[in-house]
């Protein structure tokens, strides 16, 4: 599930010379996709003494973490359920279309991002 998060925080598919994808791409630097994501990996982050030595998890911190786990998955879902461009495009979530009339991008195919 770590590397999972990690492998999704990767580089941008776009630039000034290479148009945004037409497929759906989730901005993970800010908002509600960003928190439901961090929510999950603080769930999964249960200290063990193989890392921290002599610490003791108890009943009640286990439940702690399965509750923080079991939250961010409901906002998880709750985000990829929805079909709404507009409301996709709310939580950082973007498809070519929504992404150029969110930002106001106008693409030359031949030339590019144009300001």
């Amino acid at each position: 599930m770590l590397m999972s998060a990690c492998i999704l925080h990767q580089n941008s598919p776009f630039c000034q010379t290479r148009r945004f994808p037409e497929d759906y791409w989730a901005n993970l630097s800010v908002g509600q996709m960003t928190n439901a994501l961090d929510n999950l990996v603080a769930g999964l982050d249960i200290p063990t003494t193989e890392f921290y030595g002599h610490i003791q998890v108890t009943a009640s911190d286990l439940d702690n973490y399965k509750q923080k786990f079991n939250s961010s998955m409901e906002e998880l879902r709750r985000l990829v359920y929805c079909t709404d461009l507009d409301k996709l495009a709310d939580i950082g979530v973007y498809n070519r279309q929504t992404f150029e009339q969110r930002f106001n991008i106008q693409w030359y195919e031949h030339g590019g991002l144009r300001a």
